[in-house]
């Protein structure tokens, strides 16, 4: 169960890039090297989970991609966030956190900069859930930030190299670690994208 102060976060966090409309507003300057990356992979006819959908314009491109011929479920804390990309992209969400994910058999998940906000203490059980709804041979991606955030700390925990031999721990083995530079306005921002199969 989320605790209610992480939920009031994500609220707030949606209040700054969702309108009064429903308009999303966002880092469009990281979207193109995460879709890119993304667009390796097979999307078609899969099962597809994604933990901290947020304001759902990653999985909006891929369904887009597809022409929506994937099972998909979003988790996500903030009901502004999930009324946004329901009411954009059509994608069903759920509130819900690492550990209480639902459901079996996925076959892509995706954890595109979510899984630093996992607070340390959830991270074990978390990463075992995330194995145990995982078929097997599933792809789990990760885009992960080596840039200061702009979260609040309480809200934002480093995630690194030990958070990859975890999950390597619980069933992945790491494919894939990218590197990369993302312009940005104000300056570089620093990035990496990780597939791990299980």
């Amino acid at each position: 169960m989320p605790l209610p102060r992480e939920v009031e976060y994500w609220e707030e966090r949606a209040s700054l890039v969702v309108n009064e409309r429903g308009i999303i507003g966002d880092n469009v300057w990281k979207r193109p090297g995460q879709l890119q990356r993304l667009l390796r992979y097979d999307w078609l006819d899969q099962k597809v989970l994604e933990i901290g959908t947020g304001n759902g314009i990653i999985a909006g491109a891929l369904q887009v991609a597809v022409e929506g011929r994937w099972d998909y479920l979003g988790t996500e804390l903030s009901q502004k966030f999930r009324k946004a990309s329901r009411a954009m992209f059509q994608l069903e969400t759920v509130q819900a956190d690492v550990r209480e994910i639902t459901g079996e058999g996925y076959t892509r998940i995706l954890a595109l900069d979510s899984l630093e906000h996992v607070r340390p203490e959830h991270r074990e059980e978390g990463y075992q859930k995330i194995a145990s709804v995982s078929a097997d041979g599933a792809f789990l991606f990760i885009h992960m930030s080596y840039s200061p955030s702009a979260h609040d700390k309480e809200f934002d925990h480093p995630f690194g190299l030990s958070d990859l031999v975890c999950l390597e721990a619980v069933g992945f083995r790491l494919m894939n670690y990218e590197r990369y530079i993302c312009k940005h306005p104000s300056g570089d921002l620093d990035y990496a994208f990780v597939v791990m199969q299980k």
